[in-house]
């Protein structure tokens, strides 16, 4: 039907017909136009927004002090400037809060690591950080994972990450008392020696641009350490084991040290 017919049957219903009929009428004509795309907005896809290199500049981000060396010797990394570090556990790397005494739940980061499930692809950088925005897009969709903001490749400093934002519940207990917190997740992938390493920032609903530069500034910070096989030999090459000297001729032995 089109806009000028629809808006003449609209006056004239309005002059004939009673209110809630108009109401009934309203609803059909509102369903029409939405399936014919002309309101509405269609679901967000997982696919990667662009394959343009989102970039950042690590010299406006908050970026705090290093952290001694963390994931067996691998990583060097800094949390963000006035934020806290949160006593050491077994589910992430590393955990920072904005809230001193972690009375306000969020935001809140966790870094984590687990081994890459991206087959083929060990290390990014920013020759092939679009590629693995499409792996990590291609992964979420195969999870049935919903987004808030498509995945984007960026390059936020020197380090190279897929960033995309999701929502997430969870419930907080205090003074006895469990409520359920809505939230939103940036979580940027960063993929180093095989090894998938996710800095997951939490922040209020509709607050992300408020708190997004905190995770930048751990990913900015991340510097990941050279690897030496356990097997390998010291610096300078293999060395022949030392042997004893022999003793001096006719039995004489050197004279003790002072």
């Amino acid at each position: 039907m089109s806009p000028i017919v629809m808006r003449v049957t609209d006056s004239v219903l309005r002059a004939r017909l009673p209110r809630f009929v108009m109401v009934a009428w309203a609803g059909w004509v509102g369903l029409a136009l939405a399936g014919c795309g002309a309101a509405g907005t269609p679901p967000a896809n997982n696919n990667p927004a662009t394959d343009e290199i989102r970039r950042v500049d690590a010299a406006r981000l908050p970026i705090g002090e290093p952290m001694p060396v963390l994931d067996e010797g691998r990583l060097v990394l800094s949390g963000p400037r006035d934020w806290y570090r949160s006593p050491q556990s077994r589910k992430y790397l590393v955990e920072f809060y904005l809230d001193k005494n972690r009375q306000v739940r969020v935001p809140r980061i966790w870094v984590t690591v687990e081994e890459s499930p991206y087959d083929g692809l060990t290390d990014v950088d920013e020759s092939n950080v679009s590629e693995f925005a499409r792996l990590v897009a291609q992964r979420l969709e195969a999870d049935g994972t919903e987004l808030v903001e498509q995945v984007l490749p960026m390059l936020i400093g020197r380090t190279a990450c897929a960033r995309y934002v999701r929502q997430t519940k969870f419930s907080s207990t205090e003074r006895g008392k469990t409520t359920s917190i809505t939230a939103e997740r940036q979580i940027l992938e960063v993929l180093a020696g095989g090894r998938l390493y996710v800095v997951d920032l939490h922040v209020p609903i509709r607050k992300m641009l408020a708190y997004r530069d905190a995770g930048y500034a751990v990913v900015a910070s991340m510097e990941f350490l050279p690897q030496v096989p356990a097997d390998a030999p010291a610096e300078g090459g293999a060395t022949e084991p030392a042997q004893p000297e022999p003793s001096p001729p006719g039995g004489d032995q050197p004279a003790a040290g002072p």
